[in-house]
């Protein structure tokens, strides 16, 4: 990693704008968001004469007016603040007060500070060796009974792999009831990855697309809903897609998941959210559970 370029240093302005035309799954949805809510209203009910603190990871518009919405206390860790102050134009809640906190991800030194941690597409921001670190780092900045939220593309090595063409042609088949971004991006993204080592390559997945087009397997209309999105200049760098059992692992080194969650959106049983907690707050948790027990027979 000595040599590499931080995978998040591609984000910057011309990134924003073009990011600003990608669709859930790779951008929150409202049923993910509602999700969220779920588990912010736990926080708000155990602390309800204080401020939620919320930590989010990159510059996201969504989570961004979310917190301010809900009234919670926002800080925000970017690399990038000329990405932060662009992709601003997308929000409904501008100008309100937020801690902006321009480091990467991996190297951030919170403690014990955040209710709740959230972030989309963190994982693929990362080379491999990275993540465990930023886990750990993510587990000291929560506080001990704090959600960290998170949902990426991962690998799914129990599924047999499609090849593009058969992609594009169940989708046809299968009749055109919704726009293709959040229909096809999975599987695209799923035949473009390099199963060796985890990395998509976004101009590679542009020019595989290209091909899908000019033999004549993927439609006009369709092609033109990707052609717009920047894989073959300024996203050409790479993203991080490892198995959802590499994933797990590296999350146990450091915290515990307390559950996954689906949205209601088209794409979702591909993209659960995960919840994941520090180990103390099961331990915590199993305490309580067993003190009420002890109490309640006492009473008998």
């Amino acid at each position: 990693m000595d040599n590499k370029k931080p995978l998040m240093a591609h984000w910057n302005k011309e990134l924003a704008l073009l990011w600003t035309k990608n669709l859930p799954p790779c951008r929150p949805s409202w049923s993910e968001m509602a999700i969220y809510t779920k588990y912010l209203r736990i926080k708000q009910s155990q602390y309800p004469h204080r401020r939620v603190k919320l930590l989010i990871l990159g510059s996201s518009a969504e989570f961004r007016d979310w917190g301010h919405q809900e009234n919670m206390d926002v800080t925000i860790i970017d690399c990038c603040k000329e990405y932060h102050d662009t992709i601003e134009r997308e929000m409904r809640h501008k100008y309100r007060e937020e801690r902006l906190v321009i480091q990467l991800w991996q190297e951030m030194s919170f403690e014990n500070e955040f209710d709740i941690i959230v972030g989309d597409l963190v994982v693929g921001n990362l080379y491999p060796e990275e993540i465990p670190p930023c886990l750990q780092r993510i587990s000291n900045a929560l506080k001990k009974d704090g959600f960290f939220m998170t949902k990426s593309f991962f690998r799914d090595e129990n599924k047999p792999i499609k090849s593009y063409e058969g992609v594009i042609l169940e989708y046809y088949r299968n009749g055109i009831t919704y726009h293709p971004y959040p229909q096809l991006i999975y599987d695209i993204a799923m035949c473009c990855v390099d199963k060796k080592t985890g990395f998509l390559n976004f101009n590679y997945m542009y020019k595989e697309t290209l091909k899908m087009y000019e033999s004549g397997i993927m439609k006009k209309e369709t092609f033109e809903k990707f052609q717009h999105l920047g894989w073959e200049k300024d996203m050409k760098f790479l993203f991080y897609i490892p198995t959802f059992h590499q994933w797990e692992n590296w999350v146990a080194k450091y915290l515990e998941i307390h559950a996954k969650e689906y949205g209601i959106d088209l794409y979702s049983k591909s993209f659960p959210i995960y919840i994941i907690t520090t180990k103390y707050y099961k331990v915590v948790n199993t305490k309580k559970s067993i003190d009420d027990v002890k109490c309640h027979l006492k009473k008998r």
